[in-house]
């Protein structure tokens, strides 16, 4: 492939994430830069944001349409989760709206809707992630993971990820939702609830993480996730922790509300991944996570 090259077919996979040369190692250094200069609390040019910006921008054509290029997170964090699934074989493809019928990609082993609820107000939650549930959920695919980011960043005002649960838990009728935010393979690392996300070589509770505490809209000032997530959801949350989680038990499906399970290394997230396999092999589809999630089932599976 070379730069602003497309491709399409029947069931190829056109990935967002594609490693042109060139472009993925500008990129790379922009966003270097650009974490850097945030780190240190610096007033950052507007010509810096935007350049990064538009180097940002993908383009991603299914069966040889192509999608409308994004200017959010979605693109990067769903191709991340994505690229798991990549890499186990999995034949895939990423419907941009609700409006995609199925019955086009009824050959595919996982479908993906690229949504900005991270970025929504809860009122637009309940606007319009009613009906992508609902359509994912007539899918009837054995797992449904609705992806957060692996820095949990998230405000009750904003990108609220406790809405979202209420909201898929309700759909779903579930009466308990796995959590799973841990992805060792990220340094992303959560311990007795609390998370732990690497900066520039070294490992920092969020809430003293150099960039995600100083975010500018959603700054992580909590590192117990079951704390932070509490103002944003009445549903009872409750904790897994790496003490009890090794065990072997069921545990996710005794509890109710939202259950989050500690992941801090690969024995944790097999262990986690098992409880998550249960619950989906209990007609519980329903999860959310960072790619934690894939990484989790991936190790349960192999």
């Amino acid at each position: 492939l070379r730069v602003d090259e497309f491709v399409g077919g029947q069931r190829e996979v056109i990935h967002a994430d594609v490693d042109v040369a060139g472009r993925r190692e500008l990129v790379d250094r922009e966003f270097e830069q650009l974490q850097a200069r945030l780190g240190r609390g610096e007033v950052l040019d507007l010509d810096l944001l935007l350049r990064f910006e538009h180097l940002r921008q993908v383009r991603v054509g299914i069966h040889g349409e192509a999608v409308r290029p994004r200017r959010e997170h979605r693109v990067e964090r769903l191709a991340e989760a994505r690229h798991r699934l990549f890499r186990q074989a999995v034949d895939q493809v990423d419907a941009d709206g609700v409006e995609a019928e199925f019955a086009r990609f009824a050959d595919f082993e996982a479908v993906g809707l690229a949504g900005t609820s991270r970025s929504q107000t809860p009122s637009w939650m309940d606007a319009n992630l009613r009906s992508a549930f609902a359509w994912l959920k007539r899918l009837n695919a054995g797992v449904c993971h609705y992806k957060v980011c692996s820095t949990f960043d998230s405000s009750p005002q904003l990108g609220s990820i406790g809405k979202a649960i209420d909201i898929g838990r309700e759909i779903f009728a579930q009466a308990t939702v796995p959590l799973v935010v841990g992805a060792p393979q990220l340094k992303r690392y959560t311990a007795f609830g609390h998370l732990f996300a690497a900066y520039q070589g070294k490992v920092y509770r969020i809430d003293r993480h150099p960039v995600m505490s100083r975010h500018p809209v959603t700054p992580m000032t909590e590192s117990d996730l079951t704390v932070h997530l509490a103002h944003q959801t009445r549903t009872p949350i409750s904790l897994i922790g790496l003490d009890v989680l090794t065990r072997g038990e069921p545990m996710v499906a005794a509890a109710e509300g939202i259950v989050m399970l500690d992941v801090a290394d690969a024995v944790t997230q097999r262990a986690a991944g098992r409880q998550l396999l249960r619950m989906a092999e209990q007609s519980e589809p329903f999860m959310v996570g960072s790619s934690g999630i894939e990484y989790a089932l991936l190790q349960a599976w192999s």
